[in-house]
């Protein structure tokens, strides 16, 4: 009997199951790599947020005494630092951790159920539509604990990213403490030096002469150019003063050096923040495209293959050029990273990441149906040649690309063309068409085919004509005429 069929499988098959433990292996993997990272930063945001709030100012009576306006600057940053922490809101690791816990469960539970029902099937190879059902459902929910794995990853990824926000954030004020801890040294030393030498206007000048010339003159020329410039005018006309009215004038340039000192101290601990932080986004978005690599379906059994990354799979296999928008999006944020518009190259660098995550998510579709449908064929093909005694059976990918699924010609007298295999979605779709030798009596049989394919662990459930099943027929009528129509 000789057309096409069509084959109904229940989805238990331990090829799906194996890619799909591979897959969500690795978005476990991820998500554990994300929740350390996360928790070593949390760790080191606690620990400077401590430092920060048990920060006290020393002798600051003393400096406020000699040094009024001074001391209450130095007060004020230090009051602006301490309030910065009430933004500081650290993820709960600890919540992702039972979530990974309660999905591996559930996983390992499913993958129980799926073992026990593929060797129900292999004992029974009637037609079993209750189990059918279950294999259904079991595919179902394995493909739900996919999806809520997938979804768990890109969250903990996100809150990992803003975990590194906070980090740059707080790192700069520790660095802004440190430069309010040299302040509030310096500025104690003054206090004593002007009870010591408060008549003494040479030395005054000298000291505002030596703190001006201790500015940083890179910062302060690149974060407070305008004040820099009005300060070296007003430093030349203290420097003429007269005696007493260096004294009288010492405080309020003595000031004025320290608050450009200080303002360009906070733009450049700032500025640091940021480059830091779109450096860090920027490493780890071309880290993960560099090195989560995949084999092309056609260099899956070879030990030695080049391995691409998933964009690279992806625009094989759909023809697109998501490779090469990505490399200039990366381009593009590492020019503005080096010309310092790290808001935009932030902007750019999320748009990478946002590409970079859908392709992702839909290469491991992608991978889950190619690679399960490809080993599928490969044993189906051994079947075929061993233990059916097949002659010949070669494997094409369907118009030269396996995103459409294989082909698989046998002939022994016979001729059976499976057209079409391949994984829709975790459905396994397959069509033949069997051509019976001319002149002779057809050598396949499909109720012992069904039995050796099920052994094989391939629950065939039923081969259909035209929409009518092969199989039942056999089974359920026993006259010679009829056993024959059974036989393809």
């Amino acid at each position: 009997m000789s057309g096409k069929k069509e084959w109904q499988v229940a989805s238990v098959l331990n090829e799906t199951e194996k890619i799909q433990t591979q897959i969500m292996g690795d978005y476990e993997t991820n998500i554990k790599d994300n929740l350390n990272k996360t928790t070593k930063l949390n760790n080191e945001i606690e620990e400077m947020a401590k430092l920060i709030r048990n920060f006290e100012l020393k002798n600051i009576e003393k400096i406020s005494k000699e040094l009024p306006d001074e001391a209450e600057k130095i007060v004020q940053n230090l009051t602006t630092i301490k309030n910065s922490l009430s933004d500081i809101k650290l993820s709960d690791v600890n919540f992702y951790l039972q979530e990974i816990t309660t999905i591996s469960n559930q996983l390992h539970k499913y993958q129980q159920q799926a073992q026990k029902l593929r060797q129900t099937i292999r004992n029974n190879p009637h037609y079993l539509d209750d189990e059918y059902n279950q294999a259904q459902n079991i595919r179902k929910n394995l493909i739900s604990l996919r999806d809520k794995l997938r979804n768990l990853k890109n969250e903990v990824e996100s809150k990992y990213i803003a975990t590194t926000k906070i980090y740059q954030n707080i790192d700069s004020q520790k660095q802004n403490l440190k430069d309010i801890q040299t302040q509030n040294k310096n500025l104690l030393d003054q206090a004593n030096k002007i009870e010591q030498i408060r008549n003494q206007a040479n030395e005054l000048k000298s000291q505002i002469k030596k703190e001006f010339e201790s500015l940083d003159m890179k910062k302060a020329k690149k974060f407070t150019l305008n004040e820099y410039n009005k300060l070296s005018v007003n430093i030349e006309q203290f420097l003429t003063l007269s005696d007493e009215k260096v004294i009288k004038n010492y405080q309020k340039i003595y000031g004025d050096v320290t608050s450009i000192k200080d303002k360009y101290n906070n733009l450049y601990n700032e500025f640091i923040a940021k480059k830091r932080y779109s450096e860090s986004l920027f490493n780890e978005i071309k880290y993960k495209n560099e090195n989560n690599l995949l084999n092309f379906v056609k260099d899956l059994f070879k030990k030695d293959a080049k391995k691409v990354s998933k964009l690279s799979y992806y625009d094989k296999y759909k023809n697109t050029h998501y490779t090469e928008e990505f490399h200039q999006l990366l381009d593009k944020a590492s020019l503005n990273i080096a010309q310092e518009n790290f808001d935009e190259a932030n902007e750019i660098l999320n748009k990478a990441r946002e590409l970079y995550e859908k392709v992702s998510d839909e290469v491991d579709i992608m991978r889950e149906n190619m690679e399960a449908g490809a080993k599928l064929t490969i044993k189906i093909r051994e079947i075929m040649l061993n233990d059916i005694n097949f002659r010949k059976a070669s494997i094409n990918f369907i118009d030269g690309n396996p995103i459409n699924g294989f082909e698989l010609y046998c002939q022994n007298g016979d001729t059976i063309n499976f057209e079409e295999i391949k994984f829709e979605d975790g459905n396994l779709v397959v069509n033949l068409d069997h051509t019976q030798n001319s002149n002779q009596a057809c050598n396949v049989r499909w109720e012992n085919l069904q039995k050796v394919f099920i052994e094989k662990g391939i629950p065939i459930t039923d081969v259909t004509k035209n929409g009518h099943s092969i199989l039942k027929k056999t089974k359920k009528t026993k006259t010679a005429k009829d056993t024959q129509n059974a036989t393809m």
